[in-house]
């Protein structure tokens, strides 16, 4: 069941695996603000019927107010999870739960500060652990569940300089999903990892087979040199591509990148096209034993859709998934719908598909 990785070769039922899905955050998140509300889970039916064979999605809160559910009503906040996997047994379409998308509100829910994820006796690992623990034993069963993720880009968040700083902030081109500096400095590179150690420990006692990513977005331009005591300097391409590899410790197993800018503004650099750009990092992760999988890319338009599905077909990526399905609230730039301007990129991602071999419910032919 689900995505393995077997000798660096991402597999599914067998045979190796290439498909491209969609990232669905609003998927359980509509349905723990409002549980009589199932459009998502309509929705995520009706993708399954488009070609679009598994949805990235947020599988648990945002902000603090958005854990109350399952800090209150456990078996409440449970069912309603439910709901989203059974829909997606029944329509036979994967399902990849990102757990905390959020990493900064760990901390802030019990009371601790983000460098406390450094500690493993810490009650912001406790809780990652339990939360962990609950989902992975609940669905590991599931034929729906296709891999488990850590959460979503702490990797932009954390403060890279020995001094607990973050110091390259001017090298941004899109905002992160940052840990908050709320009583007691920012996460440090040390202890996120130890965070995604837990992590992916936690499901492996669990789950012994299913892929396991951290979420992270691709590295920030000088994150190599940040982690080495030395901030404020750009990282050369070999030291970009170490850092992919320290950002997915083991047992993590498919290396997880974001990318949204033109590669002249991410490290390695250059002037080289979005096809070249993301060749290389399927490379360096192949080349790791932890295939790629492009956790979020971009298609504003039609060009820019055909640009990055021409290169990850190109580039031979066995995972990906564009940003972002029914989120209304993404209207005016991202958002896809069935009715609005952007409908066309589910025909696009559903031909682009078809060619790869893979499609809802089945490996790749």
């Amino acid at each position: 069941m689900g995505l393995y990785v077997r000798h660096g070769t991402l597999m599914r039922e067998g045979k190796p695996y290439a498909g491209i899905g969609a990232n669905y955050d609003t998927l359980f998140g509509r349905l723990v603000q409002n549980k009589d509300d199932s459009s998502s889970l309509t929705n995520l039916g009706l993708l399954a019927k488009k070609g679009i064979p598994f949805v990235r999605f947020r599988a648990g809160g945002f902000r603090p107010q958005n854990w109350q559910l399952y800090l209150q009503d456990r078996a409440e906040y449970f069912r309603r999870l439910d709901l989203v996997v059974h829909t997606a047994e029944q329509h036979r379409i994967g399902l990849i739960p990102s757990l905390f998308w959020k990493l900064g509100t760990v901390p802030r829910l019990v009371g601790e500060s983000p460098p406390q994820l450094g500690d493993p006796k810490s009650k912001s690992i406790a809780f990652i652990k339990r939360y962990t623990k609950e989902v992975v034993e609940r669905y590991k069963d599931s034929p729906a569940i296709w891999g488990w993720e850590f959460g979503n880009e702490a990797n932009l968040g954390v403060a890279l300089s020995p001094g607990g700083q973050n110091t390259e902030r001017g090298f941004f081109s899109r905002d992160a999903e940052t840990v908050e500096p709320e009583g007691g400095g920012r996460l440090t590179f040390e202890q996120l990892t130890n965070a995604y150690r837990t992590f992916a420990q936690t499901v492996r006692s669990i789950d012994a087979s299913r892929v396991i990513d951290p979420g992270t977005s691709t590295p920030r331009p000088g994150a190599w040199h940040g982690a080495h005591g030395q901030p404020r300097q750009r990282d050369s391409a070999a030291q970009t591509y170490e850092m992919l590899a320290m950002q997915t410790p083991d047992p993590m197993d498919l290396t997880s990148v974001h990318i949204y800018t033109k590669p002249r503004k991410l490290a390695p650099y250059g002037p080289e096209t979005v096809s070249h750009f993301i060749a290389r990092f399927a490379t360096a992760a192949a080349e790791g034993g932890k295939p790629l999988f492009i956790g979020e890319f971009p298609t504003q338009n039609r060009a820019q859709a055909n640009e990055y599905l021409e290169a990850i077909k190109q580039g031979h990526v066995p995972l990906s998934a564009f940003w972002v399905f029914d989120h209304a609230s993404q209207e005016a730039h991202m958002n896809i719908s069935f009715e609005n301007d952007r409908s066309f990129v589910l025909d696009l991602v559903a031909a682009a598909n078809r060619e790869l071999g893979a499609r809802p419910g089945g490996g790749s032919r």
